[in-house]
Order: structure tokens, then sequence, then C-alpha cells
């Protein structure tokens, strides 16, 4: 070995000692993410030694001394690159079970109401609210590290505090939502972040910062039942009835195509708790309704329990907004025309919770409406109604514009805010 080399090899060994691969080939294999930074890291390592090692043998070439210079000037210029990104599969055991091959980033502590707040208190009916019109009703998800209910329409952002029961207006931005175009939201706990889908592109929202962002790539148009996955960190969507099934990563604005999606028509839930996925059936016709679970392994099955019928509108359109899982008693629940029921997978029964007449009044409780939603209030341990309208849309119905939490040990609806007027 020439004396160059002797001396470039001895200050190469000591900016970069030898790496032991073998020792590395044989540590167990990471989850995806965690071997993607691996792979990233150990290039970036490679890269860095590389060119220190080109910059030696230069500078000892040339035989002057080895200098280290300045830095890139602070006044350089950068260049913003879009990235574009297309479908692509997980390695996949069979639809949902693919899932496992991903696991969630760290998640932040989940808010809790403040010392002096007022959750059990009415708000100022008076006091500002989002737009309520016909065809402008929103669609909402709860925020658990902000503590706050996102309420999303055609072109305006509001939240809601559950903890002193008031609304607040946020900024101008975000997906624009014609008369037939219909926003499924969903809070990713890992990004902290609220996302949604409007078939034409993917959006997310930080409630903190008040800013709205375009994701690169979209999903189908008729992708919804947007349903956040806490093992794996992936927002799961179902297209159309029962077409496909997706799952949407925020981190890298990538989705996946999971296969065959639902079994029947139906509502979605995710129990969280057990790691579980239910489906309640939507019959056609007046047919009877049935409830179903992902098993792993063996997909959808039919579960031999009694399964309370429901009415709901525009049958045809499942929004995903009338099922939501109380994750403080451990329940699905439901919400149709005039009736709340929950369902227990422990047991595995369902319930009937609430029921009331389409002759009820609006200030009888929650009251017999449609289009309303269910969201779960992660500050409070409840579930919470809004949106909709009172009777029917087209047969004399109203906006509704209040705002309820169903308090599950009591089996008693609260009133958070009232409607205006």
């Amino acid at each position: 070995m020439s004396e160059t080399g002797k001396r470039l090899r001895s200050l190469f060994e000591e900016i970069a000692p030898p790496i032991e691969m073998g020792a590395i080939m044989a540590a167990p294999e990471a989850q995806p993410r965690r071997r993607g930074w691996l792979i990233a890291a150990a290039a970036a390592a490679f890269t860095l030694v590389v060119g220190v090692a080109g910059w030696l043998l230069v500078a000892l070439r040339d035989g002057g001394p080895v200098t280290s210079g300045p830095g890139p000037s602070a006044t350089s210029p950068t260049t913003t690159v879009t990235t574009t990104t297309s479908a692509t599969s997980l390695p996949t055991q069979g639809s949902l079970d693919a899932l496992g091959a991903y696991a969630a980033g760290p998640v932040p502590a989940p808010a809790t109401c403040p010392p002096g707040s007022t959750p059990d208190v009415p708000g100022d009916p008076q006091g500002p609210r989002p737009p309520t019109s016909g065809d402008d009703l929103g669609v909402a998800a709860f925020d658990r590290q902000s503590g706050l209910l996102v309420f999303r329409g055609s072109t305006w952002t509001w939240v809601f505090d559950p903890c002193r029961n008031r609304w607040e207006e946020r900024a101008a931005g975000g997906p624009t939502l014609g008369p037939s175009a219909y926003l499924s939201m969903a809070y990713d706990e890992d990004d902290d972040l609220i996302v949604a889908f409007d078939g034409d592109a993917v959006w997310t929202y930080d409630t903190e910062a008040d800013i709205w962002s375009r994701l690169p790539g979209s999903l189908p148009s008729t992708a919804r039942q947007a349903r956040y996955h806490s093992p794996s960190g992936l927002i799961v969507l179902f297209e159309g009835d029962t077409e496909r099934a997706w799952a949407y990563d925020v981190g890298t604005a990538r989705r996946f195509d999971l296969g065959p999606g639902l079994p029947q028509r139906g509502l979605v839930a995710y129990d969280r708790t057990g790691d579980r996925w239910y489906l309640y059936q939507v019959s056609n016709s007046g047919g009877s309704n049935a409830t179903w679970r992902f098993m792993p392994g063996r997909g959808w099955v039919g579960l031999s329990v009694a399964t309370p019928s429901a009415e709901f509108v525009w049958s045809d359109l499942y929004s995903g907004d009338e099922i939501a899982f109380d994750e403080e008693r451990g329940r699905i629940a439901l919400l149709s025309l005039g009736q709340v029921a929950a369902f227990d997978p422990t047991v595995p029964a369902w319930e009937i919770l609430y029921s009331v007449t389409p002759e009820a009044a609006p200030t009888d409780g929650p009251a017999f409406r449609a289009g309303a939603q269910l969201a779960y209030d992660s500050a409070n341990g409840r579930l919470m109604m809004l949106g909709g309208w009172y009777g029917v849309l087209g047969d004399g119905g109203v906006p509704a514009g209040d705002l309820w939490a169903y308090d599950g040990p009591t089996g008693e609806w609260i009133e958070l805010l009232a409607a205006a007027g």
C-alpha cells in the first residue's frame, strides 16, 4: 500500500470506525417504518463516509493540509419538491389482516378538561356557531390531543370546546365542497392531524396551528367511512358499499389497496379496546339487519346476535357518521331516526339506549331527527350528537343547531348547546 493510501486509511478509520455488518444483519426484523428509518440512516452514513474519503484523497493527493471551509451561504436558494404517489399494496394476508404489517408511531397524550371547566353546563345559545342550512350541515371529527371537535362544512371550519361548550370559527382554507360532494374525516393520532378525504384530494388540518394542507395523491371518490386504526397508525376507508377497502398513511402520503371491502352494505365501527372491526349491515327493502365481525385470517363473519332495526335518510349514501365507538364503556353506539342502540362486543349483544317518536318536540331531549352524527369526546369520556334536522328533510324538517352528550352511567342526554333563536 502506498504512503498516501496508508494515511488515507488511518484518517478514514479515525472518522468512521469499522461497522460489523454481520451483527446488523442478524438483528430481528423491525416494523416497516423503523426498518425504513434504519435503511435511510445507513445510506446517509455510507454517503457521508464516501464523501469524506473522497475529500481526504483529493487533499492528500494535492499535498496540502486538511482544512474545513465555510458552510453554504444562508441566502442559498431552496427548491420545493412536490411529490406524487400511486396506489401500492401492503404485504397482504387478506384485506384488513394486512394492517398488521404496520406499526403506529408515538401518540400524544389526549387532552383533559382543565380545572374550572363546565362540561355539563349548557353554553350560551346566543354565542357564535356554524351556519346551518339544509344542504351544508358539515362533518365532524374529534381531535384527541387538542380536546376539540372539528366541524367542517363546504367552505368553513369551526371547532367546539366540550369543556366550556362553545364554538369558535377558524380561518378559511381547506377543501371546497359542492352540493353533491362528500367529505369523510378522521383524527390521525400518531400524526396529530385531522384528515379529510373529498374524493379529489387528501387534506390535513392542524387544529392548534389552524392550517389546512393538501397532500399528494387521492382515493376513489366513493371511499368513505374513514376510521383510524390505532395499532397501525393508518386510516382505513371503505369504497362504495361492498367494493374495496383502502388504507392511507398520512406520514408518507401513500395509499394501500386492502382488497375486497365489506360483505354487505352497512356502517363500520372499529373497537379500539379489543382491536376488532364490526359491521352493522343495513338491509334492503325492509329485510333483517345483521351484525358482522372481521375475524383475523378468516374475513368477515356474521354473528348470531339479535340486531335492532334502524332507519336512515338516503339509504344509498351511508356516510358512516351515525356510528361511533364509546371508549369509556367499550361499546359501539348506533344512531338512527329517533333511536340510539349500543353493541357490547364482550357479551355480545345489542341494547336500545334511547328511543323517541316522530311526534316528539325539538325540546324533548335530542328529539327525533335525521342526518345527525355521533362523535366520541375523549376529553370527557362520552358521546356527542350534533347536526341533522328535526323531523325529515323534505317533510317539514328544519336544521338542528343544538348539540348533546349522552351520559352512559345515567342513560340521560345532557344539553351542551341549545338551538339558536
